[in-house]
């Protein structure tokens, strides 16, 4: 057990049957302190409290038990190059407290097929991520930082759900839907990123403004099930477009589907072609064959 403190708690390598991050009995204003691990992590059990401490699982390792994040400062899973399990998956989002931020770097797995769910709120990436949830789900609010972020095959047919802006505050890297993920992967809100790719097992759903930079060369080829959502506009603001802009190429290569209201394609600077090479359904909702058009005409544009 580590006994909570202001100051700052720092280990190499740990195996532990059972790592209790600070005293369930203490006093919040002495528990602000941080328990930072910079050595792989080997653990049956973690467990944390509802002060607020930072936790820093730094340098991956394998964690048995299902994890509810209860700290209230940052907690931070991973880095470049280093891989996380979670047997059980994790919490910091249901607790009766949670961290302020979820920072992820390197690659997280989860194990369990029925509890390994990853869930968080305001989530930062701090180096490239990749997510392997076992067929469970992913739930995020928003997420920044400049890196990418890859779903693996792992995440199966688990529904990825990120019910806040994505690269609102730093613009993340490319976004990657690797093959052999089926499950729904929603964007209820705006999303600003390099580039996305998908493929053609592809559920991707964006219901609000798309606008990918190109950065790095990032290009954007959307497979499988594509569904651009005006959900502003479905939820009654009849004056709504759902525009989606981009530098570099752009390739809608599975089944795409259009509704809920108007959505408008554009360009930074008239750079990058959008080609389409999949099908196109619902050009039949209000405005939305007139300000298609309007787009089509400022951009190059094919279909095959």
């Amino acid at each position: 057990q580590l006994n909570h403190g202001t100051g700052a708690v720092t280990m190499g390598k740990v195996t532990l049957g059972e790592l209790i991050t600070a005293n369930p009995a203490g006093v919040a204003s002495n528990s602000t302190g941080s328990v930072t691990i910079n050595g792989e992590l080997t653990l049956t059990t973690l467990t944390t409290q509802g002060f607020g401490y930072d936790i820093g699982i730094n340098a991956g390792g394998t964690i048995a038990n299902r994890v509810t994040f209860l700290n209230t400062g940052t907690t931070r899973i991973g880095a470049t190059g280093v891989t996380t399990t979670f047997t059980d998956g994790f919490d910091a989002l249901n607790g009766t407290t949670a961290p302020s931020t979820l920072q992820l770097g390197g690659t997280i797995n989860t194990v369990t097929a029925t509890t390994g769910s990853m869930l968080a709120s305001t989530t930062q990436l701090i180096a490239n991520t990749t997510l392997n949830s076992a067929g469970n789900i992913i739930q995020f609010g928003s997420l920044d930082g400049t890196y990418g972020l890859t779903l693996a095959a792992g995440v199966a047919g688990g529904s990825a759900t990120f019910s806040g802006a994505v690269g609102d505050t730093t613009q993340v890297g490319q976004i990657t839907v690797a093959s052999g993920v089926t499950g729904l992967v929603n964007f209820a809100s705006t999303v600003k990123a390099t580039g996305i790719q998908s493929v053609a097992t592809s559920q991707l759903t964006f219901n609000n403004d798309v606008t990918l930079s190109g950065l790095g060369g990032a290009t954007t080829n959307l497979g499988g099930i594509l569904t651009l959502n005006n959900q502003a506009y479905l939820d009654g603001d009849l004056t709504a477009t759902l525009s989606f802009l981009g530098v570099g190429a752009k390739t809608f290569s599975g089944a795409t589907t259009f509704t809920g209201g108007p959505i408008e394609f554009g360009e930074f600077g008239g750079l990058g072609d959008y080609t389409v090479t999949g099908t196109v359904n619902g050009l039949g909702f209000p405005g939305m064959e007139q300000n298609l058009k309007h787009s089509l005409k400022q951009m190059d544009f094919s279909a095959t």
